[in-house]
Order: C-alpha cells, then sequence, then structure tokens
C-alpha cells in the first residue's frame, strides 16, 4: 500500500503488480494502516490541509468505502489490534477505541 498526502491510495499485490488498485480518499491522509487479516484499510486525515477536525475512513481491500468516523479533533496516531476487532487512536494525551462491527 501506498498513501499520499493528497488523498491517493494504491494498492499493490507485489511490487510488481501491473493492475494495482488506485483510489482518492476524501481525506488529506496522516495516516493509514492495513487492519490483521488485509481485508480493510484505515485512513486518517483532515477534509482540509489546515482542519483541526479529522476523519478516520474505512476502505475495503478493492478500494470501496466502508464507514467514516469523524473525530473532533487532531489524531496522531491509528493502530489495529490483533484480531482486527478494534482500532485505536490517539489523540492529544489520549488513547481512544473504537470497536468494529462486520457485517
Amino acid at each position: 500500500m501506498a498513501a499520499f498526502k493528497s488523498g491517493e491510495v494504491m494498492l499493490m499485490k507485489d511490487e510488481n503488480d501491473k493492475e494495482p488498485v488506485i483510489f482518492t480518499s476524501n481525506v488529506c491522509i496522516e495516516s493509514a494502516k492495513w487492519n490483521y487479516n488485509g481485508d480493510i484499510i484505515a485512513v486518517c486525515g483532515p477534509k482540509q490541509p489546515n482542519d483541526p477536525d479529522f476523519m478516520i475512513e474505512f476502505y475495503s481491500n478493492s478500494g470501496d468505502i466502508l464507514k467514516i468516523l469523524y473525530v473532533n479533533q487532531l489524531v496522531s496516531a491509528i493502530s489495529f489490534d490483533t484480531n482486527s476487532l478494534r482500532l485505536g487512536f490517539s489523540s492529544d494525551t489520549s488513547i481512544f477505541f473504537c470497536n468494529l462491527k462486520y457485517e
């Protein structure tokens, strides 16, 4: 996966992939993470470059948007747990966890 601050995301099977999945997120990407199952990508950032309100967007491995989580403060890092059932993110001096429900 290659994620750029401009919002472009490129997903490749390997470094020689001739047909990568390319999509544009709705945020200026600050952080992007795969879950451990490899089927969901979380990208995080503000909608506009200097906006203090961040969003975390969840995408499938084919580039389809699944869900948007609005966070009304700066998010400095995101990470999935090893079971891919929770996402943790840090903001200022706090760590927040959200439970993920797969349908």
